[in-house]
C-alpha cells in the first residue's frame, strides 16, 4: 500500500509542481461583500480555491455519514453473540424490526423434520 501511495503522490506532486511554476502570474482576489482585496499568484489562488472545495466537502459528507457511523460505534459495544448462537447466522431473533434478513424463531429446529419427510422414513 505505501507503494502504491508513492505511484500516485509523485504525479500528483509534480503536476502541482509544474502548475504552479507556469501560473506566476499574479491576480487581484476581491472578497466580497468584505472591504478586503488581495494580490496573489493565480496558483495560491487555485490551489487554495481547490484545498477549500475539499475541505467543505470533507465536512458536509462526515455530516452525512454521522448517523450511520454513531450506529456503527453503538452495534459495536453491543455485547457479541456467543459462539454457535442463532444470533451468528441469522441476526437477533426477536425485536430486529431494522434486521433486513430472514427472522427465525427457533433456527434449525425444522431441519430433521425437513430431512425425514424427503427421504419418506416417517
Amino acid at each position: 500500500m505505501k507503494i502504491l501511495g508513492k505511484i500516485i503522490f509523485l504525479p500528483v506532486a509534480i503536476a502541482v509542481v509544474l502548475f504552479a511554476i507556469a501560473n506566476r502570474h499574479e491576480v487581484g482576489i476581491d472578497f466580497w461583500p468584505l472591504p478586503f482585496d488581495a494580490k496573489t499568484p493565480l496558483y495560491v489562488a487555485l490551489l487554495g480555491a481547490l484545498a477549500l472545495g475539499i475541505l467543505i466537502g470533507a465536512a458536509a459528507s462526515s455530516v452525512s455519514v454521522g448517523k450511520w457511523w454513531l450506529r456503527a460505534r453503538a452495534n459495536a459495544r453491543r455485547k457479541p453473540a456467543a459462539p454457535g448462537s442463532s444470533e451468528l447466522m441469522h441476526g437477533p431473533v426477536s425485536g430486529n424490526a431494522g434486521y433486513p434478513g430472514p427472522t427465525l424463531t427457533q433456527p434449525h429446529s425444522s431441519l430433521p423434520a425437513v430431512r425425514r419427510a424427503a427421504s419418506g422414513d416417517d
